[in-house]
């Protein structure tokens, strides 16, 4: 369901970010119409993230104090690890869907790959967010997790209209690589 309405959330963005160019001859006043629409869908498709949040939390005590972003991606390197973040002008929701990708791709390095090491970089290519994190070879995975982590990071790049891949390494590691489109900010 989460997908569905964020799919139709972001194609109003798109077409309210592209009417400008698609249909011409609008006075400044549509075009302005039109911005403000493409932001408050961006709005409705941030708090649809902070709502599903809450939902998976079951009943644990819910977050209440700003929530991280870009910036603070450095912050998840575990000893050893290379973070190398070279953008910080991006979306709060942008950020914030970055920042969890990150964090669960090295919770789950350290799972099931206890002892790796990781590189993550986040990089801006174009118009989108490039955020890659491999992680080496490690020890036997030490199993458990609730099998949500990769459909959650899925769920958060399908927001924003972005796409996730996540596979096995040649050398044994594991990469997931995660391109999300930053429209305006």
């Amino acid at each position: 369901m989460h997908d569905v309405v964020a799919h139709h959330m972001s194609m109003v963005v798109v077409r309210c970010e592209t009417a400008p160019y698609r249909l011409k001859g609008l006075n400044e006043e549509a075009e302005q119409e039109f911005a403000e629409l493409g932001q408050a869908a961006r709005e409705a498709i941030t708090d649809m993230q902070r709502l599903l949040g809450v939902l998976r939390t079951n009943g644990q005590e819910l977050e209440r104090e700003p929530q991280p972003g870009i910036s603070r991606i450095p912050e998840l390197a575990r000893p050893g690890d290379e973070a190398e973040v070279d953008v910080d002008d991006v979306p709060e929701a942008v950020g914030l869907t970055a920042y969890r990708i990150v964090q669960e791709a090295l919770t789950n390095a350290t799972r099931h790959a206890p002892g790796s090491k990781a590189s993550v970089h986040v990089h801006r290519n174009d118009d989108q967010l490039d955020v890659l994190v491999i992680n080496t070879a490690g020890g036997p995975s030490m199993g458990g997790g609730s099998g949500q982590g990769l459909v959650g990071m899925r769920e958060r790049v399908a927001v924003h209209g972005g796409t996730l891949t996540v596979k096995s390494t040649e050398d044994g590691g594991f990469m997931v690589r995660a391109r999300i489109p930053l429209g305006d900010k």
